[in-house]
């Protein structure tokens, strides 16, 4: 019987707890439906503060937020007040450049130069440099709105503000005793509480609430850090509607923190592949000041896939044609240069596009290759400073150029078209040397000697590092004595100018070629005699055979150089074709000696007009000879004459028949090992559209680079330098193509600030770890979700530490 009583007390017991426990919840849930959120009690707050005239006030202060005061000033004064507010505008939404000129106009003498104290304070306290901005308020009159401002912002700083007593007998703030005058200074605690009446204080403890203590981080960062829908997502449709909502209620009191997660999670949209998400985001949020509607980020993200290629150029079009031209937030020239840069990325994108269609369908690109140049001539012509866009169109050209299919008819335009851009490179970026560098020589090639005149002596000037600029002042002697040859007239100026010729010969360029320069000069005069006997001289001397194939080709470039007359060419463009007819029974040593003259030419780039009808001949029976020898072949990779005929088939891509890399497989190795050969590897990979090449050779890449310090070859010094930086420059555009999300369109995006750092490793990566299937354990599971959230970090976390 006592057990069962027992038994009842302890569930009455339990059953009073439980309705005890419903009816707190009850309580709970009815204080929290009554309770208003504390963006609605900030706003109300903020509300009320509608400034009010007190007696006796300054009529021009009235008027800076009462029309009525206003217009009964003086027209003078008004217009000083409406500089004023104009002003109060522009420094509130971080213009203060803008809003210092505003205002420049007021006199000291005028009654409103406390506001334009007011003004500069404020620009100080809103970079977050207090001492500077008490520094000036502490000039103003307590007594007038622009100090009693001031006061209540110094006066939010204080963190004791809910226990500041008032209590001063009814004396006012600057009371005077027996002490003398109460401290009121702005640069100590005491003189600003001794500043405060009942309204300031009330007015600094709303500032503190809404700017110092700042409760919307704490909400935002409690919104935030909220799981989305799906652990694949970056940023889910609820988030998204939080955000809207925070961002309603704070973007008057937090428009850094609301723009800061705003343009975060229009980032994230556009680092995931769902559209609809994507756009959602567009509509809810603001871009940055210079892509406010997201017409920008929008091109962007449906440039990646061929499926949004028209949505996507509409939006480049209302971006450009629209949003960029109007946005007066951004100055004249700034606009001007990204809209080059626009028209240079959009053209960027279709010449990606364009390499990668079949060699077959090329044809049927010509519109597409007319809009490409139509792009780019745009991008100049809106900023013609931008030299990204000159390069790339210089390479666009260049590359249609390699086009040896090309008649001679489809060539002379693109040459002109070249030669056009080039002027323009120069013109707009004078301090550039490669667009001069390039128009001395088209110059010279086409003996416009007087025109390339100026360049030189501009580079000359220029003092530059790279030897062959240096040593164009010597090649145009040589041009120029080569035109001194075309008229008997000029014939005793030669001799003089040979010796400037021998006098200035680059310390880097083999002189073997400088006597053949003096047995053609002496044919061209007729004295066969004296001709024969100095080519009797250069066999003795250069321990050559006559008439090897180096012997005749070096003696052919110099009388065509000098203008030699054709009967007297005629015999020996015969020995030179004899030796094409028998290139299979030429030593392999020939070819090579052959080979280091050729070289010696292309440095120079004087290459004469029969050199176009058998180099290649020579040049593809000496690398089928390198093949063929195989591994032996490394017995020689050590010689000058060989490394130097290896750096010349280098120039021809080692004459490939189609898009591969023709580089022989046996010096692969030797690549690693040996500066010359590797730099020549390098330099045939940088000729290519598809740079995957540049993975492979690696090695030689790294010797090269260590060899620019070290080489004493000046070319080869600088030469190597040149070809690290420009492999350098290659890989990064590699691995925009191959790697990031939407490949090259993240880099693009990342340019406007719309990208994110991932995938930082460059172009050396193996392809065959992105075929290694992922571990799926919990523990590799675990890791990967820690590290996209890495990855990711928490916005309201880096906004307040990188700002706040």
């Amino acid at each position: 019987m006592a057990k069962s009583r027992d038994k009842n007390q302890k569930a009455q017991q339990q059953q009073a707890r439980k309705q005890r426990r419903n009816e707190k919840r009850r309580k709970r849930q009815d204080r929290g439906a009554t309770r208003v959120p504390v963006s609605v009690r900030i706003k109300q707050r903020l509300a009320k503060q509608a400034p009010e005239a007190w007696d006796g006030e300054n009529a021009v202060d009235s008027a800076v937020f009462d029309t009525t005061a206003l217009n009964g000033l003086a027209p003078e004064l008004q217009t000083q007040v409406v500089a004023v507010r104009d002003a109060l505008v522009l420094v509130c939404a971080a213009q203060a450049a803008e809003a210092a000129a505003r205002v420049a106009e007021i006199p000291r003498s005028s009654p409103l130069s406390e506001w334009r104290l007011l003004i500069r304070g404020l620009t100080s306290w809103l970079d977050n440099d207090l001492p500077a901005a008490k520094e000036v308020w502490n000039r103003l009159d307590t007594t007038r709105r622009p100090g009693r401002i001031a006061t209540a912002i110094i006066a939010a700083q204080l963190t004791n503000l809910d226990v500041i007593s008032l209590d001063r007998g009814g004396a006012s703030p600057a009371v005077t005793n027996d002490a003398g005058p109460a401290d009121v200074s702005l640069l100590t605690e005491a003189g600003v509480k001794n500043r405060l009446d009942a309204s300031l204080l009330q007015s600094a403890k709303l500032l503190r609430r809404v700017r110092i203590d700042r409760a919307a981080i704490r909400i935002a960062r409690t919104g935030s850090s909220q799981p989305d829908e799906d652990s694949d997502l970056l940023i889910g449709p609820a988030k998204m509607k939080w955000l809207r909502e925070f961002s309603l209620d704070f973007e008057d009191t937090e428009p850094q923190l609301v723009q800061a997660l705003q343009q975060t999670a229009l980032s994230r949209a556009y680092h995931q592949n769902f559209t609809d998400l994507f756009a959602v985001a567009v509509g809810y949020f603001k871009g940055p000041v210079h892509d406010r509607r997201s017409e920008l980020l929008s091109f962007f993200y449906y440039s990646g896939s061929s499926s949004g290629e028209s949505v996507a150029n509409r939006y480049f079009l209302n971006y450009v044609d629209m949003d960029l031209k109007n946005n007066e937030r951004l100055s004249g020239p700034l606009r001007q240069a990204m809209a080059s840069e626009c028209y240079h990325r959009r053209a960027a994108l279709m010449m990606q596009a364009a390499e990668e269609v079949p060699s077959y369908l090329r044809h049927d690109a010509r519109d597409d290759e007319k809009e490409i140049e139509r792009l780019l001539k745009k991008a100049t012509g809106a900023y013609p400073a931008n030299r990204d866009a000159i390069r790339t169109h210089v390479d666009w050209v260049k590359s249609q150029l390699d086009n040896e299919r090309l008649t001679a008819a489809e060539r002379e335009p693109l040459e002109k078209k070249l030669s056009t851009v080039m002027k323009s490179w120069a013109d707009s970026i004078p301090d550039d040397v490669e667009p001069r560098l390039w128009l001395v020589n088209h110059l010279l090639d086409n003996n416009e000697l007087d025109e390339a005149q100026p360049f030189i002596e501009w580079l000359e000037v220029a003092r530059q590092d790279d030897p062959r600029i240096r040593a164009l002042p010597w090649k145009w002697q040589v041009l120029d004595m080569m035109r001194l040859c075309r008229r008997k007239t000029e014939f005793p100026k030669i001799p003089g100018k040979m010796l400037v010729v021998e006098s200035t010969w680059p310390t880097w360029l083999s002189k073997d070629w400088l006597p053949y320069l003096r047995a053609a000069f002496l044919l061209r005069a007729g004295d066969a005699t004296a001709c024969e006997q100095q080519r009797i001289l250069i066999c003795e001397q250069q321990n050559i055979v006559r008439d090897s194939p180096r012997d005749a080709c070096m003696m052919l470039a110099a009388a065509q150089g000098m203008n030699v007359a054709a009967a007297d060419l005629k015999p020996l463009r015969v020995v030179v074709d004899a030796a094409v007819n028998g290139v299979a029974k030429i030593p392999t040593d020939d070819l090579l000696a052959l080979g280091e003259f050729f070289w010696d030419l292309h440095r120079i780039q004087i290459v004469y007009p029969a050199y176009r009808m058998h180099g290649s001949k020579f040049g593809r029976e000496l690398i089928k000879r390198i093949n063929a020898e195989g591994s032996k072949v490394t017995r020689r990779v050590s010689q000058p004459a060989f490394q130097h005929a290896i750096l010349w088939a280098s120039e021809h891509r080692f004459w490939p028949n189609n898009d591969d890399l023709k580089f022989p497989k046996c010096l692969e190795r030797c690549a690693a090992t040996e500066p010359l050969i590797a730099a020549a590897r390098i330099s045939a990979i940088l000729q290519f559209r598809n740079l995957r090449a540049i993975n492979d050779a690696r090695a030689g890449l790294e010797l090269l680079r260590t060899a620019a310090t070290t080489e004493r070859d000046s070319f080869y010094r600088f030469w190597f330098a040149s070809l690290v930086e420009r492999t350098d420059r290659a890989v990064e555009k590699l691995s925009e193509k191959r790697f990031g999300f939407r490949g090259m369109m993240g880099a693009m995006a990342k340019a406007f600030g719309f990208g994110t750092d991932d995938d930082e490793d460059g172009g050396f990566e193996d392809d065959e770890d992105d075929n290694d299937s992922e571990c799926n354990c919990q523990d590799c599971v675990a890791e990967r979700a820690a590290a996209e959230k890495r990855a990711v970090p928490n916005p309201i976390d880096e906004f307040t530490r990188r700002l706040f």
